[in-house]
């Protein structure tokens, strides 16, 4: 460094250090502003407030910053109660529909008509040649092979192999299934065969016979494996022979054994079931599948 090169930034800090004990000594004489020391009480002066502005920025800053921090885990927190809350609802609501769908299966159970004996689906069997499905009740409970297996919402199947403590249950879909039915309106009789998962077929109806779609198709009760009155499935579609004396039915089934927990095994028929109207019967009812524990 040459010698007059002069560390400007550096000579004026020293002159600002060196003044402010010379201005301090006149404050406390009470002394007339100096002319000589004027330019560096305003330099000290104007770098007090700048530092006092910048220092007053900093703890704004600071102090909004924490405020974020503080507003953001107060939003965590409450979003974490408001999950709790929705999954405490959802838990009560499921307890009620719970409820309410057990006093539907106590009111179903309660039937003077028959002698019932409830049961758990435990499973769905993968044998290919049958459509079935394994409930938690066999011959310990009384149940022998042939018994009807019905829903809050109508037939199932029939009791098909029964074990000591599970049985399988031939469902109405599989092909060997076949009931003898009529149409509840007008009491139109045929055979409703099971055809798949979703469809059941109405047979051995004569051409003049009256079926139309929405029809609801239910036990007659004279196989004696089902009471009669018990809903079978509902017409989707009827066609009949263009030279023949006979007609199709499509049935959509009344009962999804598929989505069912629990169901019932008629053990005795105590008396004659009164054939009561599909949806008056549901309205007064108002029955569900529910888990019998």
């Amino acid at each position: 460094m040459g010698p007059f090169n002069i560390d400007f930034r550096r000579l004026l800090l020293l002159l600002m250090l060196g003044a402010i004990p010379i201005l301090a000594i006149n404050t406390q004489r009470q002394a007339t502003d100096s002319k000589l020391l004027a330019p560096f009480a305003a330099v000290v002066s104007l770098v007090s407030n700048s530092y006092a502005n910048f220092s007053h920025g900093v703890r704004e800053t600071a102090s909004l910053y924490i405020n974020i921090l503080n507003i953001k885990t107060q939003n965590q927190s409450l979003q974490a109660e408001n999950m709790e809350l929705k999954a405490r609802l959802t838990q009560f609501d499921e307890i009620l529909h719970e409820n309410e769908r057990l006093n539907s299966l106590l009111d179903f159970k309660k039937s003077d008509n028959l002698e019932l004996v409830a049961a758990r689906v435990i499973g769905t069997d993968v044998n290919p040649d049958y459509d079935t499905i394994r409930i938690s009740r066999g011959t310990h409970d009384g149940l022998r092979p042939f018994m009807a297996v019905i829903s809050t919402d109508g037939a199932v199947g029939y009791v098909f192999r029964p074990q000591a403590r599970s049985s399988q249950v031939l469902l109405l879909s599989d092909r060997n299934s076949v009931v003898d039915g009529h149409v509840q309106r007008s009491r139109a009789r045929g055979l409703v065969e099971g055809h798949s998962r979703d469809k059941l077929k109405m047979t051995h109806l004569l051409r003049a016979d009256d079926v139309v779609v929405g029809d609801i198709v239910v036990t007659s009760g004279i196989n004696r494996i089902f009471p009669k009155g018990f809903p079978l499935g509902k017409v989707t579609s009827v066609e009949k022979d263009a030279y023949g004396i006979s007609q199709n039915v499509d049935l959509e089934p009344t009962a999804n054994p598929y989505s069912l927990d629990e169901v019932f095994v008629v053990r005795k028929v105590l008396k004659d079931f009164e054939e009561e109207p599909v949806e008056e019967a549901k309205e007064n009812k108002d029955v569900k599948e529910t888990k019998v524990k």
